[in-house]
């Protein structure tokens, strides 16, 4: 018995050893330590975003996501290139088709991968191959790392802001804006929009909303000005037949149509918030097919009034074809108003720009591809905080550096290769994932065209202006060093990983955000 008393009490002075050796209060986290939760906060809840997007809001993203300063310049390009008033008109038509064709194999590819991220998902999931081979996972990510990287370094938001402050701002200079007024002018918007999105999708939604309507109002605007020139006796419409010198130059109308796509870029915005879209299988192709139409009919009625009001020497010889037609019509007070139409257009597609770009940063985060607190949500407000926090300040860097319009048009040249990827990846799905329902399904022959037209609109300007798209071709591969480095977890250095975590673990906490990195 005193043995087995004795066994007895030695095992229980272990176990209050064990008891003891336990701190009552965890040590102070470190950088090794921490690791963050993705899918819980502290009450076990999963963060998600709010469905607030209905099919009027969705309509407004749309209409005031395409709709921005580029009809109010672009149609001078447009008729350098074309040559001719009648080829010019139908590159407005086509570009418009293009737009609505894209925008229904864009319906097919949100309906059926609903998570948000827009071509970053798409890319993804098509070129992944359903991960049956090691490369093709390595593929997938990597092709979608290089859409993110080239939207996050692009600075594409910067020229819109800076057209805000320019027009914003024109009227109070005789001689034109000083950069310092333009810079601090669109600063200024840009903090106004970071809280605009990070506070609520909803107000966000309605700005929208507000200003796709303010849009339409300001393409009626310019039609009204042309009938009223047109009303009175003292205006000289150019007499040219609508086909003469017409270029018979490929490259030639590749660029003009360059120019029109340009304007009509924006009908794939959406796509990058489906998560956040009410009842998306249904809600999206209606607003893709209502909102785009709209945007067709009033372009076409504002190029027409172009040249309605302005003969072809006024067209080619102004930067600011819209304030030309209302300096004409009312001098400057007409003027001043175009002016401001104008800024308010370019406020709407600054902020399409900001929603989107700060999408398309979460769905890389969440996917790892990106710092881990860039993948945060906000507790309350379920927004993506720290990723429009950090698209603000890429933007604010490109308006302070203020000449980057050579990188955004290198960037712009090949654009069209994601879009191209994304169309030959709606096929691939078609096969690899054939067994999975589509609740909208497009035409097999429309993804092909489109990506017909892709490898036209990359392939073709190369022969006429090759600089342009070569420096956008680097832009693009020398993303492939920072994803084998950053994103890439065989390669990434383990401090770097650390410190990612450590940061996400800070940015949590200080913005009360929850990660919502996969797994």
């Amino acid at each position: 018995m005193d043995e087995v008393e004795l066994v007895s009490l030695m095992r229980s002075q272990e176990l209050s050893d064990t008891e003891v050796a336990d701190p009552p209060n965890p040590p102070a986290q470190t950088c090794d330590d921490i690791r963050s939760s993705p899918s819980t906060s502290t009450d076990g809840a999963k963060v998600t975003f709010k469905k607030e997007l209905t099919l009027v809001h969705s309509i407004g993203f749309i209409i005031n996501g395409i709709i921005g300063s580029g009809i109010f310049i672009t149609t001078t390009y447009v008729l350098q290139y074309s040559g001719s008033m009648g080829l010019t008109l139908i590159l407005w038509v086509v570009g418009g088709l293009i737009a609505m064709a894209g925008g229904l194999c864009y319906c097919e590819l949100g309906t059926f991968l609903p998570q948000s991220g827009g071509d970053y998902t798409y890319i993804k999931e098509a070129y992944s191959f359903k991960n049956r081979w090691k490369w093709s996972t390595f593929l997938g990510s990597l092709l979608a790392f290089l859409y993110s990287w080239v939207n996050v370094i692009s600075f594409g938001t910067a020229p819109i802001v800076i057209a805000f402050g320019r027009y914003l701002a024109s009227p109070f200079f005789e001689c034109g804006a000083q950069i310092l007024v333009v810079r601090l002018f669109a600063i200024v918007a840009l903090i106004g929009l970071c809280a605009l999105n990070s506070l609520s999708v909803k107000w966000s939604a309605r700005m929208m909303n507000m200003l796709s309507v303010f849009k339409v109002l300001a393409c009626c605007f310019i039609v009204a000005l042309a009938l009223w020139r047109l009303a009175t006796d003292d205006f000289v419409t150019s007499n040219y037949p609508p086909f003469d010198n017409t270029t018979k130059s490929a490259s030639s109308i590749a660029l003009g149509l360059y120019q029109v796509l340009f304007a009509y870029s924006g009908w794939n915005n959406l796509n990058s918030s489906t998560e956040e879209v009410q009842n998306v299988s249904k809600t999206l192709p209606k607003a893709v097919v209502i909102g785009v139409s709209i945007v067709i009919v009033c372009y076409m009625c504002v190029n027409l009034s172009y040249f309605v009001a302005l003969s072809y020497r006024d067209i080619l010889l102004s930067d600011t074809i819209a304030l030309r037609v209302a300096y004409r019509v009312f001098g400057n007070v007409g003027e001043v108003a175009a002016s401001l139409i104008v800024s308010l257009s370019a406020f709407g597609s600054a902020n399409i720009s900001i929603f989107f770009t700060s999408r398309v940063m979460f769905a890389s985060a969440r996917g790892g591809q990106l710092p881990d607190l860039l993948s945060g949500l906000h507790r309350t407000w379920k927004t993506p905080v720290p990723s429009v926090l950090a698209a603000t300040m890429v933007v604010t860097v490109g308006v302070l550096l203020g000449s980057i319009e050579s990188l955004i048009d290198a960037y712009s040249a090949v654009s069209w290769v994601f879009y191209g990827l994304s169309f030959l990846g709606l096929i691939i799905m078609r096969v690899t994932h054939k067994e999975k329902h589509r609740p909208y399904k497009v035409w097999l022959c429309v993804p092909v065209v489109m990506l017909l037209v892709s490898v036209y609109l990359v392939v073709v300007p190369l022969f006429q202006k090759p600089i342009p798209s070569l420096v956008g071709f680097a832009v693009i591969l020398s993303g492939v060093p920072v994803y084998l480095l950053v994103a890439c977890e065989r390669w990434r250095p383990r401090a770097l990983g650390r410190l990612s975590e450590y940061l996400a673990h800070q940015t949590n906490s200080l913005l009360n955000t929850q990660s919502s990195r996969e797994q």
